[in-house]
């Protein structure tokens, strides 16, 4: 992807190109768990931080009551993409958001965890640690330090708070401000 299609893709979500992107793509369905992030970026005192859905399904309407209950224009809500247009929206963000609810542990795997991965889109995962994202997470965070160019990582975070810190040392700069935007540095985001 082309700095102008990055670019370009971003005005039509409605963003700058000094926004802090945060991207959830794919079915807002009964599986995901949305709440957290909801929450954590209505406490947020960043002003260029923007939510973005990219889909559509049975928590739509949720998602839109909850922005417009508190006002957050920071949160954007587009329709389903074509396959052949997803790449552009995994270009265009800076970070992947991936959800999941505690009963839907052994039902459900979030697959979109593979396609950030494979565009190299460091990723958010909120959900159970019982899950099984919840328990290749660790693996994931290994694989995002490589992506991210980290070094001197000698053990694996312990907590989403260290995975969090992790992420703010990194030397991805635009996750790193998302994660310290969203989460704060020492704040849980044990879910």
């Amino acid at each position: 992807m082309t700095a102008e299609e990055r670019t370009e893709f971003r005005r039509r979500l409605g963003v700058d190109d000094n926004d802090l992107v945060l991207l959830y793509l794919g079915n807002t369905g009964v599986a995901h768990e949305f709440e957290t992030i909801l929450e954590a970026l209505r406490e947020a005192a960043h002003p260029s931080l923007r939510l973005v859905f990219i889909g559509d399904g049975a928590r739509r309407r949720e998602i839109e009551a909850y922005r417009d209950r508190y006002r957050l224009a920071q949160i954007s809500l587009h329709d389903f993409l074509p396959k052949t247009k997803t790449r552009f929206a995994l270009g265009a963000c800076d970070l992947g958001l991936v959800t999941l609810r505690q009963e839907m542990v052994g039902l459900v795997t979030p697959s979109k965890i593979y396609g950030y991965l494979a565009m190299g889109v460091p990723l958010l995962f909120v959900g159970p640690p019982a899950s099984e994202a919840g328990r290749i997470l660790p693996l994931l965070i290994v694989v995002m330090c490589r992506v991210w160019r980290c070094r001197g990582a000698s053990r694996l975070p312990a907590t989403p708070t260290d995975a969090s810190r992790r992420l703010a040392n990194s030397g991805h700069a635009r996750s790193r401000l998302l994660s310290t935007a969203l989460f704060g540095i020492g704040r849980s985001t044990e879910v």
